[in-house]
């Protein structure tokens, strides 16, 4: 559920800053700020947007007047800064995912590993510190590089390690749904967002992609389980 909120609280947040013409450019895990980290309160979760020392006011160009004034030519349309946001929103979500993941099948590892030792009377041996996770620059060379956009490919990569089951599970919907309950997974959503949201229909003034994204795939954003 907490990954849910988050995606979800990332979204909104990303679609007040475009619909009031302000692209971030800069996002990532580390411009993300939480009100809880607990899954339990997964439904009060609180996301702000921070760092946003990159960022472009693309739609707050007016002379003293209330006039719009001309770009220059060095800032690239909103839309195209939009996407740009889309994609970093996509791979922090990834990065998110699949680092917590990892994280807790080092912490699984660990204490299997002690309790072996203690069954075969060995003095428990510190654990050994974990491989640096993934971030998002390794998964924009394995999305856009190598599977060129596809999740579904990325998503088979994925599944032969199994440090990552868990991240898969969330991904794929399988941990909220019930015995009888359709997964309902996110893999349409990454695809969406990694792609910077291409194909999608002009928003409408005051609305942006990102808050057309929440609509349009709200059945893994807002799914509830059963488990």
């Amino acid at each position: 559920r907490y990954a849910r909120a988050l995606a979800r609280g990332l979204l909104a947040a990303l679609a007040a800053v475009h619909a009031a013409g302000v692209a971030h450019r800069g996002l990532g895990p580390a411009c993300v700020g939480v009100s809880t980290v607990d899954d339990r309160a997964a439904g009060d979760l609180r996301v702000r947007l921070d760092n946003f020392g990159l960022s472009a006011c693309v739609g707050a160009h007016r002379d003293s007047e209330g006039s719009p004034l001309a770009l220059p030519d060095r800032v690239p349309p909103l839309g195209v800064l939009e996407r740009e946001d889309l994609r970093a929103a996509g791979y922090a979500i990834l990065e998110v995912l699949l680092q917590a993941s990892e994280a807790d099948h080092a912490r699984a590892a660990a204490a299997a590993a002690t309790e072996d030792g203690k069954g075969a009377g060995r003095e428990a041996q510190p654990a050994a510190p974990p491989a640096p996770g993934v971030d998002q620059n390794a998964l924009r060379r394995l999305l856009e590089d190598v599977y060129e956009c596809d999740v579904a490919r990325f998503r088979e990569y994925a599944a032969a390690d199994d440090r990552w089951r868990d991240a898969l599970a969330v991904l794929d919907g399988r941990d909220l749904a019930g015995e009888d309950e359709e997964a309902r997974p996110a893999w349409p959503l990454v695809q969406d967002l990694v792609r910077g949201a291409e194909g999608g229909e002009v928003p409408r003034e005051g609305m942006s992609r990102a808050k057309e994204l929440l609509a349009e795939h709200g059945a893994w954003l807002n799914a509830a389980g059963t488990k």
